[in-house]
């Protein structure tokens, strides 16, 4: 699993460049990178409306050649960011636009779809480094870094005998320097990284990455971690054959929502007719706490859903489980759940990637009826929930009534027997003379 340590760098001034100098050409190196991000994210968003439009007309998905004249999207963020970053490294832009490339990727299904926005990049961001630019090696008790930073074009502008620039490493715990060390010995990989200024500490920071040897879990292929949305819980847990759980408490949640929602309506409401100092230069002023507030909402759900999805993994690995179905998150709305407007697909997305990094299959599921359905006999009935208890009408099972739908999202075949039984209630209610649209 690749992860991620901080290091503050010390910069070693040479007769060329001093350490003023170099900010200043790092921090012109960053506003070109966050331009460049900007245009790509509009780029790429551009080119999958094309796309979408060619595929509504066709009925085919077009070839990337054919949208932009003989070339690929990957190819085309490359050489706009060797264009729109002309200092930095080739392989640095290189690494700059694959990772726009990979999170614009990721994300365009959620956008087109409206559960996200065109993402905006602010200043400070990080500039990419790519591997073959790093070099780390140890000299009298010190660790050291070597990085390619600067292009031909680079430079020569700022009269370079070489872009290469050496720092020492520096930080406080000694597990830090475990780290780098064994990466130096060749104990650990290191890879693609990232630079960064941290106005606080008033220094540059390498956010070096890095890969410890792999320890193969010991998974049960036939061992299902079943995780489900509930109506008491806003996550829970089951594995399919035992009585494993896992459930996520809402209270701190659903506090902070109530908090900051109720905060933020009433400076909707006073901002517009704001005066004095916090008038500024007109709306855009006055509206910028109501932004802030709710980028800070953004960025609380954001780290609530890392929490929760580390956390699930981690029950499914200690579980043993070697497959995680997931009932389909993407549709979820205000009303089907005990949070309102969560961000469901966005939890859903990271415990898919971070079960896909650990080793375990994925699997979402589309199964209906989870919350009705009886894990132990199989009967479904409207009238199983009572409140929080899940109450059997056939075989008087009781229990928990979001353990009892996780259960049986963990089941391998829970699609097939939610669809048969809507299939089969479809028939009875035809011959009932009810319509389809009545089933749910």
């Amino acid at each position: 699993m690749i992860k991620t340590v901080k290091y503050g760098i010390i910069y070693q001034d040479s007769p060329e460049m001093d350490y003023k100098q170099f900010c200043a050409a790092m921090w012109e190196i960053q506003r070109s990178v966050r331009k460049y991000k900007n245009h790509a994210a509009s780029l790429y968003f551009d080119y999958t409306q094309k796309r979408q439009s060619h595929h509504d007309q066709h009925g085919a998905w077009p070839l990337d050649s054919e949208l932009l004249g003989g070339t690929n999207i990957r190819t085309l963020l490359y050489r706009k960011a060797a264009e729109m970053i002309p200092d930095l490294q080739t392989g640095n832009a290189s690494a700059v636009s694959q990772s726009v490339h990979s999170r614009l990727k990721n994300d365009s299904k959620a956008m087109f779809i409206g559960d996200k926005s065109l993402p905006s990049f602010k200043k400070d961001q990080p500039i990419n480094i790519s591997k073959q630019s790093i070099k780390l090696f140890e000299e009298n008790g010190k660790t050291y870094i070597t990085i390619s930073v600067f292009s031909k074009t680079g430079t020569g502008r700022l009269a370079l005998g070489s872009g290469r620039l050496t720092f020492e490493v520096w930080r406080k715990s000694k597990s830090g320097y475990d780290i780098v060390n064994r990466c130096i010995s060749g104990e650990y990989s290191y890879g693609a990284s990232k630079l960064q200024y941290d106005r606080d500490k008033k220094m540059w920071e390498l956010a070096l990455s890095y890969e410890p040897p792999a320890k193969s879990p010991e998974f049960e292929t036939n061992r299902i971690c079943g995780i489900d949305v509930g109506y008491i819980c806003p996550v829970y847990a089951a594995v399919n054959d035992g009585y494993e759980r896992f459930s996520v408490e809402s209270g701190d949640i659903e506090q902070f929502r109530k908090n900051v929602e109720a905060r933020r309506r009433d400076m909707q409401k006073a901002r517009p007719s704001a005066g004095g100092g916090s008038v500024g230069h007109g709306y855009k002023t006055r509206m910028a706490p109501v932004l802030e507030m709710e980028n800070r909402i953004a960025r609380y759900r954001d780290t609530k859903n890392h929490q929760y999805s580390k956390a699930l993994i981690d029950f499914a690995i200690k579980n043993r489980c070697g497959v995680i179905q997931i009932r389909d998150l993407s549709g979820i709305t205000a009303g089907q759940h005990s949070l309102k407007n969560w961000s469901y697909y966005d939890l859903q997305q990271k415990i898919t990637y971070k079960a896909e990094e650990s080793g375990i299959t994925v699997v979402i599921v589309n199964a209906h009826y989870t919350s009705q359905r009886c894990h132990k006999c199989g009967y479904i009935s409207e009238d199983s929930k009572q409140g929080r208890v899940f109450v059997c009408g056939k075989c008087k099972y009781r229990g928990h009534i979001d353990f009892n739908s996780a259960k049986n999202v963990s089941l391998a075949n829970i699609d097939e027997i939610t669809d048969e039984y809507a299939e089969t209630l479809k028939s009875e209610r035809r011959k009932g003379g009810e319509s389809n649209d009545d089933i749910h």
